[in-house]
């Protein structure tokens, strides 16, 4: 009887045991948790909060589970721009249409991707002046610009396709300006549905030599009407599948020879005001 006693007490002191430590452990937890989340004084006495740290792991993780997080850097589309310091350094991604989208954005192309399934144009505030390179993976089937000049102009004829979102067309920092564009440096793996007027009005001073696909891609009319492109990476691009390409270098500047495709291609449509 007394063995079987001190066996019992012996089994209530390890559980007691265990518990105490358990909550011990629990506590440190959360000690630690408020240490994180408290300033910290740098060896110059400035408090420095830790909130950066947390963003950043909790982007990581929402990044990590996007449908598309399983993309290897080589399919992202990149593209490199030159931000302005007016209206707080806004950038605007212009989707085409607001239908057909849902993409993942990385605004400095670190690897982790600040806004999950966009499913319109996107927009980011840099701050000021600065040029940065932004990555985009997932269905992003077209992108098309509006120069500054002609947003007011859209504004109020109300087009049906507006690549601004309305909280930007309310306001007056509305900025559709597309010469803060500079170059595509990775075409990636994005299907293109169309590149109607993509980069009319851009000044582009690069695009790479890896090709679109531009296999889905029926209409290329006026992609580099009066636009800036000087370069001869188009050679590479498969055009089999487009139908229309009127207007596609309708005043293009820079343009020394066309390329082979737009010399061998049978597309309908063709205009004459070329290169």
């Amino acid at each position: 009887m007394k063995t079987m006693e001190r066996t019992t007490r012996t089994l209530a002191l390890v559980t007691l045991a265990g518990t105490l430590s358990a909550c011990a452990a629990q506590k440190a937890g959360e000690a630690n948790l408020a240490r994180d989340d408290a300033p910290t004084a740098t060896s110059d006495g400035t408090e420095v909060e830790q909130t950066d740290a947390v963003d950043m792991a909790k982007k990581k993780l929402a990044s990590s589970q996007s449908p598309y997080a399983s993309w290897p850097a080589k399919d992202h589309f990149i593209t490199r721009w030159k931000v302005s310091d007016n209206h707080d350094g806004l950038l605007v991604i212009p989707a085409a249409s607001r239908t057909g989208f849902d993409y993942d954005v990385d605004w400095d192309n670190d690897g982790v991707f600040d806004e999950l399934g966009v499913t319109w144009s996107a927009h980011h505030y840099y701050g000021g002046e600065a040029e940065v390179t932004v990555a985009i993976r997932g269905t992003f089937p077209h992108m098309m610009f509006i120069p500054s000049e002609a947003c007011e102009l859209h504004m109020e004829a109300e087009e049906a396709v507006w690549p601004f979102p309305d909280d930007l067309i309310a306001s007056d920092k509305l900025n559709c300006n597309p010469s803060s564009l500079e170059a595509v440096e990775q075409w990636g793996a994005i299907e293109w549905r169309s590149t109607y007027a993509m980069f009319r009005w851009v000044n582009l001073q690069s695009l790479p030599q890896d090709a679109p696909d531009l296999s889905n891609v029926e209409d290329m009319s006026f992609m580099f009407e009066d636009a800036t492109y000087s370069g001869s990476a188009l050679d590479a691009w498969d055009v089999s599948n487009v139908k229309k390409m009127d207007g596609i270098f309708a005043r293009t500047k820079g343009m020394t020879a066309k390329p082979s495709w737009w010399v061998a291609s049978d597309a309908k449509g063709l205009d004459d005001e070329t290169p």
